[in-house]
């Protein structure tokens, strides 16, 4: 192991909703983190988690995987509700759920033994077991995030911004 290896675990779907509060049109240009990544650390592995619903999201998933990521997507879980009294559905519409958090969490346990450092692009709650874990094996951790919670701040040893050079603004097309 290199003496100041990292690897990068970006929950994908955290990042969008963060970004998001900044502006509708704002997105994460997902190249140029990956150079911000590489320019200030010595890169293991990064990896990038999400969900999609069908196809949708393929392209994406492909360009992230030339772009250097290693992607971790899964199909969405569809959940009918039922009244527990009559077992009838409750509502016409299903629930899509599915967390990429536990793939997550398996990836940082897999990495830890070849890292020091382990960036986490997310600022779920969820995240705290696994950033406890991260701290009892004496591993560093870093968030690379926007508004993320006192709980989190507590177990991080540095706290990162998504820096404004890797966003972008989204150009609709009309075509």
């Amino acid at each position: 192991m290199s003496n100041k290896q990292s690897s990068v675990f970006i929950d994908v779907p955290s990042a969008f909703r963060e970004i998001s509060r900044i502006s509708k049109n704002t997105r994460i240009d997902y190249d140029k983190l990956f150079r911000f990544l590489e320019d200030n650390n010595t890169l293991h592995r990064v990896y990038a988690y999400g969900v999609q619903l069908e196809d949708e999201s393929a392209k994406f998933i492909r360009a992230l995987g030339h772009m250097g990521y290693v992607p971790r997507y899964r199909k969405a879980k569809t959940l009918s509700l039922l009244c527990q009294t009559c077992k009838k559905q409750v509502n016409e519409k299903s629930i899509r759920s599915t967390t990429c958090l536990v793939d997550m969490a398996l990836d940082i346990v897999r990495n830890s033994p070849h890292v020091n450092k382990i960036i986490i692009g997310s600022n779920d709650l969820d995240i705290i077991p696994i950033l406890e874990w991260i701290r009892e094996q004496g591993i560093l951790v870093e968030i690379l995030s926007r508004n993320v919670p006192a709980q989190i701040r507590a177990l991080a040893d540095k706290i990162t911004d998504i820096p404004d050079s890797v966003l972008e603004e989204r150009i609709e097309s009309y075509t």
